[in-house]
Formats: C-alpha cells, sequence, structure tokens
C-alpha cells in the first residue's frame, strides 16, 4: 500500500511557531509583555482548533494532546525518530523528584516521512534539546494526523501518523546521563 504524500504545509507550526517564542522569551519588555497576550491568544486559538479535531483523533493521540511534555529531555535527540517507514519513536523524560524521572515512550504508526527542519537564527542553545511545544492537526489525507514538536534546539519536527501510543513509566537514576545510559 503506497503511504499517503504530506504537504509541505503541514510542516509548519501553526499556533505555537518559533517566532512567536522567540519574542515571548525576549529581554524587551514590551516586546515579551506583546508577545505574552500573542502567546495567551495562540494558546485560546490551538484548544478550540484541538477541540473541533479531537474526534478525528485517533485515541492515542488523543491521550497525548492531553500529556504536558513541556521541558521533557530527550533521551537522543541526534537520530531521526523514524525507525523504518512505518514505525517512529520519541524518548523523553522528565524529572519527577529526587532521583526519579517520568519516561514517555510516543510510538507511531507513520503515514508519511517525518520531517525535521532547523529555525534559522535561533538565538538560544542547542545542546541537550527538550520538549518546548507540540501541536496536533489532520493531515492532508483522510485518516491522517500531524504532530509538530518545537524543540528548544530550534528544531521543528513534524510526523504524520495514522496512529500514536504514548507509554510512561517511572525509573530512578541519579542523572540524565545515567539514564540514557540505561537505555542503551
Amino acid at each position: 500500500m503506497k503511504r499517503p504524500i504530506v504537504k509541505p504545509s503541514d510542516n509548519t507550526l501553526k499556533f505555537f511557531t518559533p517566532e512567536l517564542y522567540v519574542r515571548f522569551n525576549s529581554s524587551d519588555p514590551e516586546v515579551a509583555d506583546r508577545a505574552n497576550d500573542a502567546w495567551e491568544a495562540a494558546l485560546d486559538a490551538y484548544r478550540a482548533h484541538l477541540r473541533r479535531i479531537q474526534k478525528d483523533l485517533p485515541p492515542g493521540a488523543q491521550e497525548l494532546s492531553k500529556t504536558c511534555l513541556h521541558d521533557a529531555e530527550l533521551l537522543d535527540p541526534n537520530k531521526p525518530i523514524e525507525l523504518s517507514p512505518e514505525l517512529g519513536l520519541i524518548a523523553a523524560v522528565q524529572r519527577s523528584a529526587g532521583e526519579m524521572w517520568q519516561t514517555h515512550l510516543v510510538i507511531y504508526s507513520l503515514a508519511g516521512k517525518v520531517h525535521m527542519c532547523q529555525v534559522r537564527d535561533w538565538p538560544f542553545s542547542r545542546k541537550q534539546p527538550h520538549w518546548l511545544y507540540d501541536e496536533f492537526d489532520k493531515g492532508s489525507a483522510k485518516d491522517v494526523g500531524i504532530h509538530r514538536i518545537l524543540l528548544s534546539s530550534g528544531s521543528v519536527v513534524a510526523v504524520p501518523f495514522r496512529d500514536v501510543a504514548l507509554r510512561s513509566m517511572t525509573v530512578r537514576a541519579a542523572s540524565l546521563d545515567e539514564l540514557a545510559l540505561q537505555s542503551a
């Protein structure tokens, strides 16, 4: 079965744009205040968008859309998430308390090629990328969803999927480095 082609427009964030994120974090208080208002408007617009498409998303995407992965560290940010033409995986962790980490595995049944692009003139560190914000949308083909993720490195990941599953568990590790070694 031939996989549908995902349009380039499906790869860009529509609400939590990199440009808005940069303005939101501006050292100029006036720019940051205006961006804060724009951020609140984007948040309201995205929530309304998500309510409109929620019933069209598979149950796993509905669950993931309710999960806050903001600031979750990626275990292997250098490898693309596409494991095969049909399967993708993101592994991320969040410190919950002391040496306890919440580990999240996001597993995608892919409906096309995963796209990753770098934002030009990204003013923030690209070291140890973590999850900033994400958006769900319906794709250009029937029964295809798009999951877009803005990473702290200035990368935007667009994952076309047919289905998605989220698996979370708590793990004990003294540090993120120790946790990454345990997963290797």
